[in-house]
Formats: structure tokens, sequence, C-alpha cells
């Protein structure tokens, strides 16, 4: 196993911040959420299953339920139409 880096965003740092620094960079996202009304504009946002489902019911019952949406190929994708955009957003961070 290579050493960390020590200029590397994960040294020294809290898994909160460094989790924070991996959404805000889109390192290594396993899923994307188109958000917006059915007939407008969307925002997308690429996100981790992983941290989604520690975070949520309603998110760990979407993945672990076998959407189609959510096994389409090597990143799922999924849409939320009853939220604003910059709400969800906030709910992310």
């Amino acid at each position: 196993m290579a050493t960390q880096n020590k200029n590397g965003w994960q040294y020294e740092k809290p898994l909160a911040e460094c989790i924070k620094y991996m959404f805000e960079n889109e390192i290594s996202t396993d899923v994307c959420i188109e958000v917006g009304p059915p007939n407008g504009e969307t925002v997308t946002f690429r996100a981790h299953k992983c941290i989604l489902i520690s975070r949520s019911e309603v998110f760990e019952g979407m993945f672990s339920s076998g959407m189609t949406e959510c096994r389409s190929g090597p990143e799922a994708k999924i849409r939320v139409e009853d939220i604003d955009p910059d709400v969800f957003k906030e709910v992310l961070k």
C-alpha cells in the first residue's frame, strides 16, 4: 500500500471533512441524482450511495430494493422531482 502524501487532502483531516471534500470534488461518486420539476429544468448532483444510505432510510430502501434506476450500469441514475435543487444540495451537504 502506498504511503499517503503529506500534502494530500486526507492528511490529518477528520472523516467528515474528507467526505465533504469527496462530495464537493465528485471523487468516486457512484450515483447521479437529477433534481427538478417533472417538465422543468433539472440540476444534477453526483453523490455516494453508501453515505446516502447511512443517513437516510428512504435512500436505503431505494438502493436496496433493486429499482432499475439504481442498477443501471456502473453508476446509478435517479430522479427527484419534489424538492427544490438548492434545498436538496443542502441536504446532501
